[in-house]
């Protein structure tokens, strides 16, 4: 096994981050950086809006000028848990980014991400 892709236990983290909708208008939720010489391994990240339904969730990474869409699921319902399948890796330079379409001002939006991170 290529040691480049082993992520040891001690170098695992799960977030929460929690977001408000300001407006009614697409809502991006972006998580800090990869910084200069690391590697993140995203196991999973999993996102829920509390208040309403809205009419896209997508998931992908981003790297300030090129959104790469990861996931996407349509009309997703209040309340309920939606997250990835796959695990995928984000490069330095790179961040995770969620993006609601068709949420309410208002809106607690919660995104759980399990990572590992490696230099």
């Amino acid at each position: 096994m290529d040691s480049k892709y082993f992520f040891p236990l001690s170098q695992f983290r799960r977030r929460h981050l929690r977001h408000v909708a300001s407006a009614a208008v697409t809502q991006y939720i972006d998580d800090v950086g990869v910084k200069s010489g690391y590697m993140h391994k995203v196991d999973r990240v999993a996102i829920e809006n509390l208040n309403s339904a809205f009419t896209r969730l997508r998931i992908g990474s981003w790297d300030g000028s090129f959104f790469n869409l990861l996931s996407e699921q349509r009309s997703p319902l209040a309340g309920v848990l939606y997250w990835t399948i796959d695990p995928f890796y984000l490069l330095e330079d790179e961040r995770l980014r969620v993006e609601i379409v068709g949420a309410s001002a208002s809106d607690i939006i919660n995104v759980y991400v399990d990572e590992f991170f490696k230099e």
